[in-house]
């Protein structure tokens, strides 16, 4: 039995959903979509992409307030289909969240990156 403990907790992560929560939002992925909830009260700016477009494209400009990105109202909910993804091609494997505080821009240290498993 205690073998037994170990193998069903990888067998039960394996079959659940990709989720991530932190002190701002909970982000889960499945089914070809991500699910993106604000926990805070505050409206949270994001944005979404792959690595690799955010290897060609500096996000930065964005990160200003009034900025090209997009909000989620404090207890807000959104959920994005992976094709919309900034740079999302089929069969990408991993998509990167970065989000703040709208209000506050994008001090380097109110930065949050969250990488996100989009399929196994």
């Amino acid at each position: 039995m205690r073998r037994l403990a170990p193998l069903l907790a990888v067998l039960i992560a394996c079959s659940s959903p990709t989720a991530t929560e932190n002190g701002l939002l909970s982000v889960s992925t499945r089914d070809g979509i991500v699910r993106i909830t604000n926990r805070s009260a505050e409206t949270v700016s994001y944005i979404l992409a792959t690595r690799t477009y955010l290897e060609l494209v500096d996000p930065a400009p964005c990160m200003k307030p009034g900025g090209c990105t997009t909000s989620l109202p404090g207890g807000g909910s959104i959920a994005v289909p992976f094709s919309q993804i900034l740079g999302f091609q089929p069969g990408e494997r991993t998509g990167v969240l970065i989000h703040w505080l709208a209000a506050r821009g994008a001090a380097a240290d109110d930065v949050y990156r969250t990488v996100l498993l989009l399929r196994r």
